[in-house]
Formats: structure tokens, sequence, C-alpha cells
């Protein structure tokens, strides 16, 4: 665990772009997680990724390594064997004068549109949670991915904060996918 203290506007963000290329292994039949990686692996030939998360990363030792988008990925062990990938955005989105990232985690993934159930299911686990909620993100070829997705300041100085919004996300998405599932794809 990374930290102990936890068991708009209109038209497309660049952020569900970001979130969406994220997922494109998911979408793909790929959950990618081949293993935690031991430390901080450096970002492809041609990427850039946000030096602000690397240095919060860094301070906590989170492993983590750079995707093709230059965002970070994490993988946490989790209980029984189990582990999760998350993902912190290096791009931004800029609402006025402030300034936001998304740490998010996929959970499920369809063939096709969600059955209603399970849509109904994420619109009411999104309700009751304080921070965060569930996304939907559609593939080019039908299929669906449900991440569960903060959206918090991306210029933010603090660690533990940084580091408890990435337990959040890979808590809730486990949980949902092992309630949704019984698997561990992700």
């Amino acid at each position: 665990m990374f930290f102990n203290g936890f068991s708009k506007v209109r038209g497309v963000r660049s952020g569900a772009r970001a979130i969406a290329a994220g997922v494109a292994l998911f979408v793909a039949g790929s959950a990618g997680c081949a293993g935690k990686p031991s430390a901080a692996l450096p970002a492809p030939p041609g990427t850039k990724a946000d030096p602000r998360v690397a240095r919060l990363l860094d301070l906590r030792k989170i492993p983590y390594e750079i995707d093709e988008q230059g965002d970070y990925k994490i993988v946490e062990d989790l209980p029984e064997g189990r582990t999760q990938l998350a993902f912190v955005n290096s791009n931004t989105e800029k609402y006025g004068p402030y300034e936001t990232r998304e740490v998010w985690a996929a959970a499920y993934r369809t063939e096709g549109p969600f059955p209603a159930e399970t849509a109904n299911l994420l619109l009411a686990d999104s309700y009751r949670k304080i921070l965060g909620s569930w996304q939907t993100i559609a593939g080019s070829d039908g299929r669906h991915v449900a991440v569960f997705a903060m959206k918090i300041p991306a210029d933010t100085a603090d660690a533990d904060f940084l580091a408890a919004c990435i337990e959040n996300v890979v808590h809730v998405a486990d949980g949902m996918e092992r309630q949704l599932t019984g698997k561990d794809d992700f």
C-alpha cells in the first residue's frame, strides 16, 4: 500500500482522450499488467511526461513506468495475490485558473455497451463516492471499459495526497472488478 489512511466544460476533453488511449490495451483484451516495476522506468523516446508527477511519486518511492502517451503507469499489489493497474495522466485540463489531471484505474470490459444492471450499479456506486466517479470509455471497435477516475489539482505539491488518490482508485476499481467479474484482469 502506498498510503496507510485508506484499507465542466462542453466538448471532448483531452483527459478523456488520454484515458481512451490508455485503455486501448484493455479494450484490445490485454490488461498489460506484466508485473510491478521495481523502480521508476524512463519515458519512451519522444513522449512528454509531466515531471511534477515523477517528483511526487519519487518522494513516496512509488514504482512506476511511463507509457507511450507519457502517463505514469503504476501496479499495486493487493491482498490475496491480486494486482491493480492505475494511471496518473501527464496531460492536464484547465478550467479558468485551475489545472487538473486524472488518476484512474480500469475495472470492467465488455464487447458492447454495458448491460443496464451494470450501468446502474456503476451510477449508484459513483453517487456514494466522495471523490471520483465511474466513466465509460467506448472503443472504436464497440468494446467498452469502465474506469474509476479522480480529477485532482495538477499542481499539487503533496505527495501524500497523490498517493491517497492512487490508493483510492486502485481499491475502488479492484473491488468493482471483483464484484462484477470475480477476475483479476486489471
